[in-house]
């Protein structure tokens, strides 16, 4: 006879929750754009990635967000 224990069984991923949930990924500048031309590039990759604080939550006009990446030391991006 084994002593070895068994784990519980895994769900299924069919049988998981289905409910929405949020993904926060804060990111630490080191050199963080510091001109306006520099920060619309940066926020065009951040445009890239289809966070939902930048296309959806609510939608951020391109040139207001590129202005906010100036100096700023820590970008948040989340996904629902």
């Amino acid at each position: 006879m084994s002593t070895r224990t068994r784990s519980p069984a895994r769900p299924s991923p069919t049988s998981w929750p289905t409910t929405r949930t949020t993904r926060r990924t804060p990111v630490s500048a080191s050199s963080p754009p510091r001109d306006e031309q520099q920060a619309a590039h940066i926020a065009l990759e951040h445009l890239l990635t289809t966070a939902d604080n930048i296309v959806n939550d609510p939608p951020t006009p391109f040139p207001r967000f590129a202005v906010s990446l100036v100096d700023a030391p820590l970008w948040r991006f989340w996904w629902d």
